[in-house]
């Protein structure tokens, strides 16, 4: 229950009308070039990941590198292993 009503205090309502795709926000679908690996991967970024579902945590790695970049900007990010990857934005959807 704690847990529970501590994600309920965090919880931010997004209002997908006002939301732009200009930059990478949270509740945006991002569609990425690996450059590292050299694949394409699309996420959604919200609050907890669910990585089955293609679901990213604004707070994770690849997140909070993402966040605020615009189509056509690359996003470094560092692994918890040390590994440097590049994610360049390919595209962004509500």
């Amino acid at each position: 229950i704690a847990k529970l009503e501590a994600d309920l205090r965090n919880a931010k309502i997004l209002d997908e009308e006002g939301l732009t795709t200009e930059v990478v926000h949270i509740g945006a679908k991002v569609k990425l070039y690996d450059m590292t690996f050299e694949e394409e991967l699309t996420y959604k970024i919200l609050g907890k990941s669910d990585l089955d579902n293609g679901i990213i945590s604004d707070l994770s790695p690849v997140g909070s590198a993402l966040i605020g970049k615009k189509v056509g900007e690359i996003a470094q990010v560092q692994t918890p292993s040390g590994a440097v990857i590049n994610l360049k934005v390919l595209a962004i959807s509500k």
